[in-house]
């Protein structure tokens, strides 16, 4: 009987914990929408409102989470921001990565990509490389993901964030695992560890935004 009481509690408070983020992502999106809706609110900060709104739903409403990022990305077209227009095609090939459409999802990536380079916004083309080599990494194309991942390695180490390097060597090292070259792994792993011992442990996996 106690047993089946703490079953019962545990179902609730799970569902009690899901309500209130539920509850919390609407009050946070719907907030969102309002300040994007005024009418005096410039296009600039719209464009990063519906990327805002975007990130918002794209665990829990695909679809909505779709729509704001086509929003945003013409907004961006409209008024001609290429930064923004950077962002918009990197939050759609995101939704589709969610969604396994993965060869939609690599067609904005690069259309970011492109863009990105081209402003020479080297720690946002490292991201997108980190986004591309995901992709590639769930279609099991895991010498490609390899090749990308150690691209983004090197733009992380030529900024000197040791943060996004440990991240770009922990991908690196779960890739050689997957071809199963378990030594070379090792070592880009014992990396990871020299540079943990640099720094403290709070400094890696904080959310990169791409």
């Amino acid at each position: 009987m106690l047993k089946n009481k703490t079953v019962l509690l545990l179902i609730l408070l799970v569902y009690l914990i899901s309500s209130i983020s539920a509850f919390s992502q609407t009050t946070i999106a719907d907030s969102l929408i309002k300040q994007a809706n005024k009418a005096d609110t410039p296009d600039s900060t719209k464009i990063k409102l519906y990327g805002d709104i975007c990130w918002e739903y794209i665990a829990s409403d695909i679809q909505k989470a779709l729509n704001y990022a086509n929003k945003e990305l013409d907004l961006a077209l409209k008024t001609k921001r290429e930064a923004d227009i950077a962002q918009s095609e990197s939050d759609i090939g995101n939704i589709y990565n969610r969604k396994s459409v993965f060869d939609t999802a690599l067609i904005h990536y690069y259309k970011a990509l492109e863009i990105r380079a081209r402003l020479k916004q080297d720690v946002k083309v490292a991201g997108i490389y980190t986004n591309i080599a995901t992709v590639l990494m769930r279609q099991s194309k895991f010498e490609d993901a390899l090749k990308i991942n150690f691209k983004s390695l090197k733009i992380f180490e030529k900024v000197g964030d040791e943060g996004k390097q440990a991240i770009a060597l922990g991908n690196i090292g779960n890739l050689y695992n997957e071809l199963e070259q378990n030594k070379i792994a090792e070592q880009f792993f014992e990396e990871i560890a020299l540079l943990s011992k640099k720094n403290k442990p709070d400094s890696y996996g904080r959310k990169h935004t791409c």
